[in-house]
């Protein structure tokens, strides 16, 4: 059997400080971005009660989908 031979989900050790890199800017970045939205999107709707509260279970429900991304990866 051929050595070189490479699973699709084994990585090169050179390309290992981008998924580092990947991982870090989705947990950080879009965890941030998704925070100011939600409390954006509250000041202005926060004559509507009902919808509020849905915007803020769609950030909670978006953070844990961000984390279950970067654990995947």
């Amino acid at each position: 059997m051929d050595n070189t031979f490479r699973k699709p989900y084994e990585y090169q050790e050179d390309k290992r400080g981008l998924i580092i890199l990947f991982i870090s800017m989705i947990l950080s970045i879009d965890t941030i971005q998704t925070i100011a939205f939600s409390t954006q999107t509250h000041m202005y709707m926060s004559h509507i009660p009902v919808l509020s509260y849905i915007i803020f279970i769609m950030a909670t429900l978006f953070i844990l989908y961000i984390i279950y991304t970067a654990v995947v990866v």
